[in-house]
């Protein structure tokens, strides 16, 4: 339903019955009138789009020459509540919108909106300004978050192999959770602050800047990613302390070994200093502290990724 409460010289009430949110059915019924309401309430039941879905909605604010200002407080999703604040233009179809999320799970959130279940887990924090068109079809935005104490669970899932060479007899498959001694099946052992941000242009999202900081491994990740093909561009700095992995074997071949078969040393450090100046620090030495790049390409829900490792010097 709509209601509304005007001046006396116009319309002191109007009511309009809708099940879910149509731009259009409110637009038929307000656009021939000269309407000035100064405290209106809008309830939506639902709004879905694709997996999500959000219920229960109440905007209130004033409506004039067929734009509504509106706000709405605490509304509940994926565990934690939302705020917003915006405009939504009747006659256009355009719309201004500026949500604040708090205390929402991160997981629930990537499945829902972008396709990416079981990639990012923790309560996040986040902020989003977007622009609509065509009734909130055609949507472009920034969005910030933050994620404290989150992790990346299929950050070490991935599997490389080392073909058979003079040094090695057999293919090897190796993980990067192997690689850095970190065992990312353990929550504890992935735990770091998250924070990024993105760009959003329907189910295309760019600019991505992604970093992940801990004691053992820290991350900057940047990229872009197409949300209908779950189809990732990404390059992944990181750094690392070397003391950790000189004793461990994999498969009674030495780590050191296979850092220098996997990631190919590549003599460009110098060439990307700008990048690796993005990853968080960690608790090392200069002379123990070494950095790599990973280039990834391909879908990610299918495993189905192109994977490039290079250890910088």
């Amino acid at each position: 339903y709509i209601m509304g409460n005007t001046d006396k010289n116009k319309i002191s009430k109007k009511n309009i019955d809708i099940k879910d949110i149509n731009i259009e059915d409110i637009d038929d019924k307000v656009r021939d009138a000269d309407i000035t309401i100064e405290k209106w309430q809008i309830k939506v039941n639902q709004i879905k789009r694709g997996k999500l879905k959000i219920e229960n909605i109440l905007l209130s604010g004033m409506f004039k020459d067929n734009i509504f200002n509106f706000t709405t407080k605490d509304i509940k999703f994926a565990k934690g509540f939302i705020n917003a604040n915006g405009k939504i233009n009747f006659q256009s179809g355009e719309s201004e919108i500026d949500f604040a999320a708090n205390n929402i799970d991160s997981d629930t959130v990537a499945d829902a909106i972008f396709n990416m279940p079981n990639q990012i887990k923790g309560l996040a924090g986040a902020s989003l300004k977007a622009k609509m068109k065509h009734n909130f079809q055609d949507i472009n935005a920034h969005a910030d978050f933050y994620i404290k104490e989150g992790y990346l669970p299929q950050l070490g899932s991935t599997e490389f192999i080392i073909k058979k060479s003079k040094k090695v007899k057999r293919p090897i498959k190796i993980k990067l959770s192997e690689i850095t001694n970190i065992d990312m099946s353990k929550n504890e052992a992935l735990v770091s602050d998250i924070s990024g941000s993105f760009d959003m242009d329907n189910d295309d999202l760019s600019n991505i800047c992604l970093f992940a900081q801990q004691s053992f491994l820290s991350l900057f990740i940047e990229g872009d990613y197409d949300i209908s093909q779950s189809y990732a561009r990404m390059n992944i700095w990181g750094k690392y302390d070397v003391i950790a992995h000189r004793k461990i074997k994999i498969l009674f071949v030495p780590v050191s070994l296979i850092f220098k078969i996997i990631f190919r040393p590549e003599k460009t450090k110098e060439l990307y200093t700008d990048k690796l100046q993005k990853i968080p620090p960690i608790e090392s030495t200069p002379e123990n502290e070494r950095v790599f790049r990973v280039n990834i390409e391909g879908n990610l829900n299918d495993k189905d990724i192109k994977v490039d490792l290079k250890s910088l010097i």
